[in-house]
Parts: structure tokens; C-alpha cells; sequence
């Protein structure tokens, strides 16, 4: 073969291979690239035509950012990054010390936390007058810690007599609260205490118009709506009177205004029927439990 030949094989054999290919490219590989920057066209007008909307969307959220860090800023509570068990004992204890007169048990329930913030939960349970309540909770609410209630039963009852003195209304309640904290910067530090919260005069909404003049309590029976539910047996309940005293009883047996009619350990309650001055009612206790004991 001559060298000219072979040459102009050479020659047409390469423009074969770049024909091939550009038809190679142009058919499978263009479209594909035509394709994708076509969607990607239709994705940044989408993008465009949402624009505003979008900046719409950020002046609102960025207007819910000012007014609540106005909030916070005129907040006139200690937001603490953590409130420990002590330190809420103490702050409880510190209500009780101030306005006295009040039998107060406290007993721990759980922890809730999520990411920068939480709440410790605790019972309250106890008597007292109607004003020692209610400053209870007036501090609880108004006081410089955030604490709030989730849960109050309180009702009035008419305490028994041992012999001729005049009775007296007490207010036996239990009460779920939550110590509140969060991580929360640059809030301005408060000088208020629990000294500075005055707590108004309110009517004592318990107070009866008509005294039932209840009998005096000789026999020593317990009082049933001043007491607490601490244990339930087959055919017992265990219950701890205002004073702590403990009265196992069963059912059919005396208390004072009543009778102990059920026991219920599958609903852990028990039942009483009270006849108060010719007005017959029935009281429940039911058995609480401890956060360990839930578990």
C-alpha cells in the first residue's frame, strides 16, 4: 500500500471516529444537559416568583422575635438556666415561712426537659385557712421565681369538736406545681423578693351561709376530708389523718360524720359515706404516688 494511501485511510478513519462522536454527544448527551438546566430554569423562577412571599414570611417571624424579646425584657420573673430540688424546696419553703399557719407536705413528681428549657413538677398537699391558701398560691403565681400550677382541688370543711368550743372552717387542698427554667441570655436582673408580694383581700368563697353545727367528734374517729389515702391492702386502706396519726380501717367502720361504704384497690380509692347535719354526701380518696412509685 502507498504511503498515500494509507494516509488518506488514516485521514478518513479519524473524521469517521470525531463524526461518531459529535453524533454521539449530540444525540444522547445534549439533551440530557438541555434537560437538567431546563428544570433548573423552572426551579429558580419558581424560586423568583416565591420571593416574595419569603421576605413576607421573614418580617413576620422576625417581628414575633422583637415583640417576644420585648416580652422577656419587661418580665418581671428570674428566669434560672436550671432550678435544682433544693432550690425549689427552699423557695417553697420560704412561702410557707411567710405566711404560716398552714400544713404543707411536699412531695417531688418528675422532670420535663427539652432543649434549652424544663420544669420540675411537685404535689402540695395540706390544709389550711382559706387566706393561707390563697397567699399560697397569690406568691406561687406573683413571686420572682416562675412557678405555675397545673392542678388545685381544694374544698371547705367544717373541722370537728371535741367538746363546746365554736368550730372552725378549714381548707384541706392539693395542688400540681411546676418549677419553671430555662437558658435564656441578656435578660435584666430583678430586685423584687418574695417580701414585696402583697397579697389583696379576697371573701372566703367557702364560707357558710347556714352553719350545719356539725356534732363534736367525742369518740376521737378520724376525719376523713382532712386526711390522706397512704396505702391500699385487700380489705384495708390505710389512711394518715391532718395530724399524721395512721387509722387502718375497713369497710363498715366508723368515721367521724360516716361510714368507710368501699374499697377499690383496682381504682385505688376508697369511699366514704358522710352524713353532715342531715345532708348525706359521699368522699372519695384516692391513693397519689410518688414519681419512684409511678416508674
Amino acid at each position: 500500500m502507498s504511503f498515500k494511501l494509507r494516509n488518506t485511510l488514516f485521514l478518513l478513519f479519524l473524521a469517521l471516529a470525531i463524526s461518531a462522536f459529535g453524533v454521539w454527544r449530540l444525540v444522547f448527551v445534549y439533551p440530557k444537559m438541555i434537560n437538567s438546566l431546563e428544570s433548573q430554569i423552572a426551579e429558580m423562577d419558581v424560586s423568583i416568583v416565591q420571593i416574595p412571599e419569603l421576605e413576607a414570611t421573614l418580617e413576620l417571624a422576625r417581628n414575633g422575635i422583637a415583640e417576644r424579646e420585648e416580652k422577656l425584657a419587661q418580665l418581671d420573673k428570674t428566669v434560672e438556666k436550671d432550678i435544682t430540688l433544693a432550690d425549689a424546696f427552699a423557695y417553697l419553703d420560704d412561702i410557707q415561712d411567710r405566711y404560716g399557719s398552714i400544713q404543707l407536705t411536699v412531695t417531688y413528681m418528675d422532670d420535663k426537659s427539652l432543649r434549652g428549657f424544663g420544669s420540675r413538677g411537685f404535689t402540695l398537699t395540706g390544709e389550711g385557712t382559706y387566706h393561707t391558701i390563697f397567699s399560697l398560691i397569690w406568691a406561687l403565681e406573683r413571686g420572682p421565681k416562675v412557678f405555675t400550677i397545673d392542678k388545685l382541688n381544694m374544698r371547705g370543711v367544717e373541722a370537728a369538736r371535741t367538746g363546746n368550743e365554736v368550730s372552725s372552717l378549714v381548707v384541706p387542698f392539693e395542688m400540681t406545681v411546676r418549677a419553671l427554667f430555662a437558658d435564656v441570655s441578656g435578660l435584666p436582673p430583678i430586685t423584687r423578693t418574695l417580701q414585696d408580694v402583697r397579697v389583696p383581700w379576697i371573701r372566703n368563697m367557702f364560707y357558710p351561709l347556714i352553719s350545719t353545727n356539725l356534732p363534736p367528734n367525742t369518740k376521737g374517729l378520724v376525719e376523713v376530708e382532712r386526711s390522706e389515702l397512704r396505702a391500699l391492702l385487700p380489705g384495708r386502706a390505710i389512711l394518715a389523718d391532718n395530724s399524721g396519726k395512721i387509722h387502718v380501717l375497713s369497710e363498715g367502720d366508723e368515721v367521724y360524720l360516716g361510714y368507710l361504704t368501699k374499697i377499690d384497690i383496682a381504682k385505688n380509692l376508697v369511699e366514704f359515706t358522710l352524713n353532715k347535719g342531715g345532708i348525706v354526701e359521699r368522699f372519695r380518696l384516692n391513693l397519689q404516688f410518688t414519681a419512684e412509685e409511678g416508674e
